[in-house]
């Protein structure tokens, strides 16, 4: 909700809350679960699933600036963070597949 309101802020005040706040929240808030659920699924080899996922997200860490200094200069700013939230919202979708 975040990064799809962020697209349609005007000025940088609004910014701040809709990127900083309400999207900073909500990442936080979903980076956690995404390692509990681990051990659910995962009981034997949980340190290595840990550490295959903090891996992974590492790599998209490094891959996601540059992505977007292609996207930034062709699509405007409004835009890429339209295709964030499109990345987002299929984290999203797959957080359903969790069975508790």
């Amino acid at each position: 909700i975040g990064l799809i309101a962020s697209s349609f802020v005007k000025s940088l005040e609004p910014m701040y809350f809709t990127y900083g706040i309400v999207f900073g929240c909500g990442s936080s808030f979903a980076y956690q679960p995404s390692l509990v659920i681990l051990g659910h699924y995962f009981k034997r080899r949980l340190g290595l699933v840990n550490g295959i996922v903090t891996a992974g997200s590492s790599v998209f860490t490094i891959v996601l600036p540059l992505l977007l200094t292609k996207l930034l200069p062709k699509i405007g700013l409004s835009h890429t963070l339209r295709v964030l939230s499109a990345f987002m919202f299929v984290l999203f979708l797959a957080g359903f597949t969790y069975k508790p």
